[in-house]
């Protein structure tokens, strides 16, 4: 029992420091990794229509139409968080 409890802990504690550091800019996947590759992960397609945006290495930050699921990294709510992120200061 006693080593089921402590699989459980580490198990959470290991998916809760990993959801910390990729959704911190600056973190593991850095404002570079974070701007780079898809805006969603692949999967079946869902159906919300959620504006957002992403940044593309020719056009900057731009909008997009998000699903509502499988985010990827450069997948940013705001604008301003995307600039932020991906274009250099």
């Amino acid at each position: 029992m006693k080593l089921i409890l402590l699989l459980v802990f580490f198990s959470l504690h290991t998916c809760f420091t990993l959801e910390i550091g990729q959704s911190k800019i600056g973190g593991p996947t850095g404002p570079i990794n974070r701007c780079v590759g898809p805006h969603t992960l692949p999967g079946a397609a869902c159906r919300a229509m959620i504006k957002r945006y992403t940044f593309d290495a020719k056009k900057g930050c731009v909008e997009f139409t998000f699903g509502g699921c499988r985010p990827a990294p450069n997948n940013f709510e705001t604008l301003d968080e995307c600039r932020k992120a991906c274009i250099a200061r």
